[in-house]
C-alpha cells in the first residue's frame, strides 16, 4: 500500500501540471497534486469532507509517511481550529459589545454637544 502510494507520488511530482492532479486514494482520503507546486518543494492536498495540504519533503522515500503523519495530525488539527474558532467567535462578541458601548457614547456626546449649544447661546444672548 505504501508502496504503491510512493510510487503514484514519484510519477506525479516527476509529470506535474498547472491543474490539481489526482493520484490515488489512501486511507479513504483523496491524495493529489497541488496545482502549480514549486519542484523544490512538493505538497499535496488530502481530500475527504475537507481539504488539507501537506508538503512531501525531498526524498521520495518518505512521502507515504509524510502523508500518513498528516492524516494522522488531522483530528489535533480540527480541535485546533475548532479552539480558535472559539476565541473568535468570544472575540467577535465582545467587539459587538464595544461597539454597542460606542452607540451608547454617541448618545451622550450628542446630548453634551446639545447643552454646549445651548450654553454657547445663553452666553450670546446674555442671558
Amino acid at each position: 500500500m505504501r508502496t504503491k502510494l510512493r510510487e503514484a507520488l514519484e510519477v506525479a511530482v516527476a509529470a506535474r501540471t498547472d491543474s490539481s492532479t489526482t493520484v490515488c486514494e489512501h486511507r479513504g482520503f483523496k491524495i493529489s497534486l497541488r496545482a502549480n507546486m514549486i519542484s523544490s518543494r512538493p505538497a499535496v492536498k488530502i481530500e475527504r469532507k475537507g481539504t488539507y495540504f501537506a508538503e512531501l519533503g525531498d526524498s521520495s522515500l518518505g512521502y507515504p509517511a509524510r502523508v500518513d503523519n498528516a492524516i494522522e495530525r488531522l483530528p489535533q488539527f480540527i480541535e485546533e481550529n475548532e479552539q480558535r474558532l472559539a476565541e473568535l467567535e468570544r472575540e467577535n462578541v465582545d467587539a459587538q459589545l464595544e461597539l454597542d458601548k460606542r452607540d451608547n457614547y454617541l448618545d451622550e456626546i450628542e446630548q453634551c454637544e446639545k447643552a454646549l449649544a445651548d450654553i454657547d447661546q445663553r452666553l450670546q444672548t446674555g442671558a
